[in-house]
């Protein structure tokens, strides 16, 4: 006598091979190997949703933790409003060199203003430099910080062009 899972297993089984899972009184082998791989392709099937899950809940920690991390992508910032940012915190730094400041000092004054990455700060000042509106210079690095760093070269130095 076989249960109702059973059935509903042996039913599958000939709905997908067409063959018989009964041969008089016993269980055919194909039967029991057919079953098994079930049986694995489930036990398979549950590792990866608990994986899924235990990855969601990762996702879900990281957001918790670290939520600055996802929102700091520098498209969100249009390119008017990181110049007007820009002005005002140049015009807040002391200037070292004629009008020049530290780009480290720079980036991290702006963060105070914007929820920006420091890469994401620097692709909008390199982007800002290739149009022409802002001076980017090499220098030694003394400050600390990160520099500018784009297409090889390391910039140390920002002034806004007049």
């Amino acid at each position: 006598m076989t249960s109702e899972k059973e059935n509903i297993l042996i039913n599958k089984f000939y709905e997908e091979t067409g063959k018989h899972a009964i041969w008089g009184d016993r269980i055919t082998k194909q039967y029991k190997e057919w079953k098994r791989s079930q049986i694995n392709s489930l036990k398979i099937e549950k590792i990866f949703s608990k994986l899924k899950d235990i990855e969601h809940r990762l996702s879900v920690l990281e957001n918790h933790l670290f939520p600055s991390s996802k929102k700091t992508i520098s498209k969100e910032v249009s390119q008017e409003h990181f110049l007007r940012i820009l002005r005002v915190v140049y015009d807040s730094c002391e200037k070292k060199l004629g009008d020049f400041i530290p780009i480290s000092d720079l980036t991290e004054k702006i963060k105070e203003y914007l929820p920006l990455t420091t890469d994401s700060i620097h692709e909008h000042l390199y982007e800002l430099f290739m149009e022409y509106e802002i001076d980017l210079q090499p220098g030694k690095n003394t400050f600390g910080g990160k520099p500018l760093v784009q297409d090889g070269k390391t910039f140390v130095w920002f002034k806004f062009k007049n």
